[in-house]
């Protein structure tokens, strides 16, 4: 069997797809591509479909060149469909929820469209309105080490995501509660983030000492390292958002950290280890981080939860996925 990834940008290797700055691509494309080799299947990738592939996976687009780009892929993929090679979409963004430069162009695909897979159960029935085929759910992997959970006490506050959750992170900053104490906070993103964040101009004086990094998987580790607690603020109600994966919560709570969080659908099942961002004692959770009572539940998920997102884990799904088809 050969699975073709359709994707934007040049990749020429497995380890290239686990260092992009696209969090799709590290946890899909470059899972697959890694695992499948070892169970006997072949996998490329980019933006040509080879003759002798069996299975086409496509994910998000992206919106450089979208017009050329999105003919370039449909014109491919529908003579893939002639030949009958199965199409997959790894849907991870809800772009037909929104007005979003990408929504035409999945409203087309889905009409080739064979299956769906999708790394949440809330963007599997969100997706419900639009597909009526099959859709399986295979979740995001963790990407970082299992740390012990936090003792001594370092002040630091860490928030970690792409540029599309920036607005999350400053709407919780202008809303946060006047307060005599100040925090750290260490704010690990891409370029795009930094850049908003760093321009924004705050509406009141917040209570915060911001220190930027740009997104690596080692800054994230270090500074989780120097942090007593993450932070993940959204809106479960912005249709951009309420479908995302549970990752960014997973990764917290592997890296041994108190966090903080919305309670977005994805989340819900794990929300006895995490803290409701809207409660009105959140002052004193993030002032409290490093009690006993933090690190016996931190303690517990990375028991309980973490084993099931680790990426040997997920890839035997996508292997178990693929080998039927």
């Amino acid at each position: 069997m050969h699975v073709h990834i359709l994707i934007s940008g040049i990749y020429k290797t497995h380890q290239e797809l686990q260092i992009s700055q696209l969090a799709s691509t590290r946890f899909r494309a470059a899972i697959i591509a890694k695992y499948l080799p070892q169970h006997g299947s072949t996998v490329s990738f980019g933006e040509t479909i080879p003759e002798t592939s069996n299975i086409i996976l496509f994910g998000k687009i992206g919106t450089k060149d979208i017009e050329k780009k999105q003919k370039l892929w449909l014109n491919q993929m529908k003579s893939a469909k002639n030949k009958n090679i199965k199409i997959f979409l790894d849907y991870t963004d809800h772009h037909l929820g929104f007005k979003s430069e990408m929504r035409s162009f999945y409203e087309s695909a889905l009409k080739i469209t064979d299956y769906i897979i999708t790394p949440s159960d809330h963007l599997k029935i969100l997706l419900n309105n639009y597909f009526s085929k099959e859709i399986f759910v295979i979740p995001d992997p963790l990407e970082v080490p299992v740390l012990s959970p936090k003792i001594s006490k370092t002040n630091g506050i860490l928030w970690f995501g792409h540029a599309s959750n920036i607005e999350y992170l400053i709407n919780f900053l202008e809303e946060f509660p006047k307060t005599h104490e100040v925090f750290k906070l260490i704010v690990v993103s891409n370029d795009a983030g930094l850049n908003i964040l760093a321009s924004h101009r705050f509406q009141k004086k917040i209570r915060f000492k911001v220190s930027l990094q740009k997104w690596s998987l080692k800054a994230l580790i270090e500074a989780s390292k120097i942090s007593d607690i993450c932070i993940i603020p959204s809106d479960r109600n912005d249709p951009k958002k309420s479908g995302v994966s549970s990752n960014r919560l997973i990764t917290s709570l592997a890296l041994g950290l108190p966090t903080v969080a919305e309670i977005m659908p994805s989340y819900a099942e794990f929300s006895r280890y995490f803290f409701n961002i809207r409660s009105n004692s959140v002052f004193e959770t993030m002032s409290n981080s490093s009690s006993s009572e933090f690190r016996k539940l931190i303690s517990e998920a990375q028991q309980k939860i973490i084993p099931k997102f680790l990426p040997r884990v997920i890839a035997q799904q996508w292997i178990e996925l693929f080998k039927n088809f």
